[in-house]
């Protein structure tokens, strides 16, 4: 049986066993980010989220930013302690030391103060019906994003791989969601820099360049018909020698892969 659970976690990548907790300081910079999240349960709302991402690399991804946030009226207030290290199984990748936590906060404006040790940076965070801003000047200590979208809660992202094809097969995908679906696609969050599907994972990273769209308003009998209407159109590139396919988002968190003419469903 430890044998199995062995070579288990070597097929996932988690070959190295720590024999110590690791403890650093902190290095900034550190990419301060609030967005809202999809929900990761179904039926779910989208979550507003503070999060914290180290600028550097390190050498697994089990690294993870020491910090607690304190909300005292319209003080929001993050102090980071340390990287730390505590998992006893280690992965084989690098990555960056993270952060996150949810934010139960009412449209208006905040006082955001992020510590470490002596070392206090200080923002203005404005939560709005549409954007999330942080607003005050970058230090060498945190780079904040400075706008965040808000995420509709009927809202449906759709992500196309073209594979060899070119983008218009996927911009032909969208104008049909549009002529025979009746949704819109919002020309703002469907921006990668701007989409809030991808702030989870974009802080700090490259925006995702493959065709995609944020539809709005799309209510569940929409996005069943969407994921017909995806499974037909993959199916067209079935015996293509590439294959175009599909991921699509709800906002509730359900989620499904749409490939060779088949959607199987999973959660964000």
């Amino acid at each position: 049986m430890t044998r199995l659970f062995v070579v288990t976690l070597l097929a996932l990548g988690l070959g190295q066993v720590a024999e110590a907790q690791v403890t650093l300081p902190v290095e900034p910079p550190i990419l301060v980010s609030v967005f809202e999240a999809p929900s990761r349960v179904e039926g779910g709302q989208p979550q507003l989220t503070l999060a914290l991402q180290s600028r550097r690399e390190y050498p697994t991804l089990q690294y993870r930013l020491d910090a607690m946030t304190q909300v005292e009226g319209s003080d929001v207030t993050v102090t980071i302690a340390r990287v730390i290290n505590d998992s006893p199984y280690q992965s084989q990748m690098m990555g960056r030391a993270s952060y996150t936590t949810p934010l139960r906060l009412a449209p208006g404006v905040y006082r955001l103060a992020i510590r470490n040790d002596s070392l206090v940076d200080r923002y203005s965070l404005r939560i709005g019906a549409r954007t999330v801003e942080i607003l005050g000047d970058s230090t060498p200590f945190t780079w904040p994003q400075r706008v965040a979208y808000r995420l509709p809660p009927t809202a449906v992202f759709v992500h196309c791989t073209p594979a060899g094809f070119s983008d218009a097969a996927c911009d032909a995908f969208f104008s049909l969601v549009s002529t025979r679906l009746g949704l819109r696609a919002d020309p703002d969050l469907s921006q990668p820099d701007r989409n809030p599907f991808l702030h989870a994972r974009a802080n700090g990273a490259v925006p995702d360049p493959l065709p995609q769209r944020v539809f709005t308003s799309a209510t569940s009998e929409q996005y069943e018909q969407l994921l017909r209407l995806a499974g037909t159109f993959t199916d067209l590139f079935r015996h293509a020698q590439y294959k175009l396919s599909f991921v699509i988002w709800r906002a509730n968190g359900l989620g499904s892969g749409c490939y060779d003419g088949v959607c199987t469903q999973f959660s964000s």
